[in-house]
């Protein structure tokens, strides 16, 4: 009877429930992880079919744009791949902002020639042996590195293999993805042979385009508003000084002059939907006593005109950065991204907001940004033992299990604040050894604060010496974390009292020895000065008389006696020694001689 009346109650409430809207259902997968999504597609045929249309897809774009995220393409020569690496910015510069976790995507053969990233999609040139030829066919690939897919193109007309640029661009009001592919020729090394590719129709076909503007392509290329700009060299000139347009719609070509060299440090951003053109000067990198960036807007690309903006950087700038740095980009109209030009893997990147005049240091965790490379290249530890965690409950779990079990580890290696943080709820665990000092690391506790700079500032010369050391065990070692004593089972590589047992016996036995020493030297010395003393008459003799008692403490007294005028004789003798010059009295004269 039970079990009809919920058939029947479950079955009523199953009637009654209203279908979830579909804009509801997509607003809300909108607002996850682009990872998180793509794991939803497989789900069922529904949310794939949902997820699938053209307007969530506009939707998606929409909200990501809002969120902006800066994506890494890191060559990992280890593994002959490229790493790529997504660091969010905080969504709420108001609020504290330590380090950013970075989202570990997708990789791919580091064969390939990567171009560049438009709307989240990476434009590819790979070179893979087709069935019946003998050289390898030059085809570019589509990638989204969120969701790791690919789209291998068809093979270009061309039967060159190296020396060509592929450009990925958008155009908004046909809503499509085009690809612009060139090659340079053997002779004069000028781009020719252009070659268009639309993407979402049936059947993918390159179409040859006329380029009546003779020039020479290059790496540095951006889209914006359906119009793909890229980086020039002009007839007969040896450095970038032009910048080719190709309007992705009418698919023409047209050129911008710069009107100067453009050095290897330029960077093309997009500037509140303009052409902009960020240099540090006529240098090549960011150094430290770098004192001004440069920003050149193309203002009207028909009459070729630009306008210059030059941002001075702020004193604190030579105080933040220990290193060369190159410009990643441009985040609105008010906020410049560089990044370490050296480090393999990025630590962490620096904001200069040009309208505050700040600077801002983010540091940027995640398993490949800190941790493994310095274990893998430093340490020498093999990539196969290193094992990615993301959640304290992880750390926990894993080091229960220990390094003998399925899933378990020996150790935990981690940015030192969210050590503490485990520690601090955990005290089952201690940290084990010195914590690496990672270059050009700092945490940032509030973006465009005016303490950001100063306390960012101070903590980077606090890792830099033993200060830091002092002041945790001061005022932040705690019992809570995980830092106790452990003096019956010190560390070995860490020094203890312990560590100085042996020094101290051998100094303690050295000191005891040379007093012995001088006791009994001093002792010998009251003796043969006692027997000298009976052989005479003085009063002392009358000692022999007295009781034991009174002649013990005669006998000390004496010795203290003795040591004491052999003291002052000493010293009486390094007083002469030391002044030749001395006054002497003559008893019976009164006539003072000076000698």
């Amino acid at each position: 009877m039970t079990s009809r009346r919920a058939t029947r109650s479950m079955t009523s409430l199953h009637r009654n429930s209203l279908p979830v809207p579909d804009e509801l259902v997509m607003e809300i997968f909108s607002r996850l992880p682009s990872k998180a999504m793509a794991r939803c597609r497989c789900a069922c045929k529904l949310w794939s079919s949902m997820l699938r249309r053209q307007d969530f897809t506009e939707l998606f774009l929409t909200k990501s744009c809002a969120r902006p995220q800066l994506l890494f393409a890191c060559n990992d020569h280890s593994v002959s791949k490229y790493v790529f690496i997504l660091s969010p910015q905080p969504e709420n510069p108001e609020e504290n902002s330590h380090v950013v976790a970075s989202n570990h995507l997708a990789c791919f053969p580091s064969s390939y020639e990567l171009f560049g990233c438009t709307n989240g999609f990476l434009c590819y040139g790979a070179k893979p042996i087709l069935e019946g030829r003998i050289n390898p066919a030059y085809v570019p690939v589509i990638c989204n590195p969120s969701t790791g897919q690919s789209l291998i193109l068809p093979t270009l007309k061309s039967r060159m293999r190296f020396g060509i640029e592929s450009y990925l661009g958008y155009e908004p009001i046909a809503k499509e993805f085009k690809v612009l592919s060139m090659e340079s020729s053997y002779v004069s090394g000028h781009s020719v042979r252009h070659q268009v590719l639309t993407l979402g129709t049936k059947k993918l076909s390159w179409r040859l385009v006329e380029c009546c503007i003779p020039h020479r392509s290059s790496s540095q290329w951006i889209c914006i508003s359906g119009v793909l700009y890229y980086a020039a060299r002009a007839v007969g000139s040896s450095v970038n000084s032009m910048v080719v347009c190709f309007d992705l719609r009418s698919e023409k070509f047209s050129s911008v002059k710069f009107g100067k060299a453009m050095p290897d440090s330029t960077t093309l951003v997009n500037y509140d939907g303009k052409l902009g053109l960020l240099m540090s000067g006529d240098s090549h990198d960011v150094t430290r006593s770098r004192t001004s960036l440069e920003l050149w807007v193309l203002r009207d690309a028909a009459k070729q005109e630009w306008s210059k903006h030059v941002y001075v950087l702020p004193s604190s700038w030579e105080d933040v950065v220990s290193e060369d740095m190159c410009i990643a980009g441009m985040v609105g109209v008010n906020e410049i991204v560089l990044a370490p030009w050296s480090q393999r893997v990025p630590s962490y990147v620096i904001y200069f907001n040009v309208e505050r005049k700040t600077i801002t240091k983010v540091g940027i965790q995640g398993p490949e940004a800190f941790t493994a490379p310095n274990l893998h290249h430093s340490l020498g530890m093999g990539r196969s033992r290193l094992v990615p965690l993301d959640s304290i409950e992880e750390y926990e779990r894993a080091l229960k299990l220990g390094p003998n079990a399925l899933g378990g580890v020996a150790a935990i290696v981690d940015e030192l604040p969210y050590i503490e943080l485990f520690l601090a709820e955990r005290t089952g665990f201690k940290i084990v050894g010195e914590p690496f000092m990672n270059r050009g690391w700092g945490f940032v506790f509030k973006r465009d604060s005016s303490l950001a700079i100063d306390m960012s500032t101070a903590i980077l010369k606090l890792t830099e010496t033993r200060e830091q050391k002092r002041i945790l065990k001061k005022w932040l070692c705690q019992k809570s974390c995980g830092e106790k004593s452990d003096w019956n089972h010190p560390e070995p590589n860490q020094f203890h009292l312990k560590s100085f047992e042996g020094l101290y016996l051998f100094c303690v036995a050295i000191t005891v020895s040379a007093f012995l020493v001088f006791v009994l030297r001093m002792i010998r010395q009251f003796v043969r000065y006692r027997r000298s003393e009976r052989t005479s008459l003085t009063p002392r003799a009358s000692l022999s008389s007295s009781p034991r008692t009174t002649r013990l403490w005669g006998f000390m007294l004496g010795f203290v006696e003795f040591v004491d005028e052999e003291e002052e004789a000493t010293r009486s003798d390094d007083d002469s020694n030391n002044n030749p010059s001395q006054v002497v009295e003559l008893q019976g004269d009164s006539e003072v001689r000076q000698s």
